[in-house]
């Protein structure tokens, strides 16, 4: 596209150039893009940082629509879930990119078929996948779930409203020897102990 605007034509197709050694002799670097998406998801999803997810919610809203809003991010989530076909159930609606609101709603059904979605997506499943916490590691999952065997198999984003009981763990359980894993959501609302009780299932969805 950019060539096109300054009128250039090309033919032959394109080629993207892994790295400075993988150009061949002669030619020259006309475009270099690097996204600051990877290291932004990786700080948003490992530290659960509020102020970037909402950064992100508002851009993916200027993507879609051209204006950065609230109101935007709406409608560009709606849209994703729209492709995904997450959006027959009418149970899910995201007012902010943090989860801090009151006003967000969804099940944790719609969570786990959205997981299930992007890690078919072979463009953006990897770059989730990469962001998220790991036991052990960097992160809110950094003192958690460090035991039977997960620090190598979880890959998950936690949530929490600590004032109101809210707690949630959403990812995904890499199989044990290659078999096939898990992708899982759980949600638990008004339950003191949420974090243990969460932490339990997910052990004992390791284990089988």
């Amino acid at each position: 596209r950019v060539l096109k605007r300054h009128g250039v034509t090309a033919t032959g197709g394109m080629r993207v150039a892994e790295d400075a050694a993988d150009r061949r002799p002669g030619t020259t670097r006309i475009l270099r893009y690097v996204s600051a998406l990877r290291p932004t998801l990786r700080v948003m999803n490992q530290r659960s940082q509020n102020f970037y997810a909402a950064l992100v919610f508002k851009a993916s809203g200027a993507a879609w629509t051209g204006v950065g809003s609230w109101e935007s991010g709406q409608q560009a989530v709606s849209e994703m879930l729209r492709r995904r076909g997450l959006d027959r159930e009418g149970r899910t609606r995201i007012v902010d990119g943090s989860g801090l609101s009151t006003e967000n709603r969804t099940t944790a059904a719609t969570l786990a078929r959205l997981l299930h979605a992007f890690d078919r997506d072979m463009l953006r499943g990897p770059m989730l996948y990469a962001s998220l916490a790991r036991p052990g590691q960097s992160g809110t999952l950094k003192r958690r779930l460090r035991s039977h065997g997960l620090a190598e198999r979880l890959h998950a984003k936690t949530g929490t409203l600590g004032n109101r009981g809210v707690h949630a763990v959403a990812g995904y359980i890499d199989g044990k020897d290659g078999e096939t894993g898990y992708t899982f959501a759980i949600l638990v609302n008004g339950v003191g102990s949420g974090r243990g009780l969460i932490d339990d299932l997910v052990v004992e969805m390791a284990r089988r």
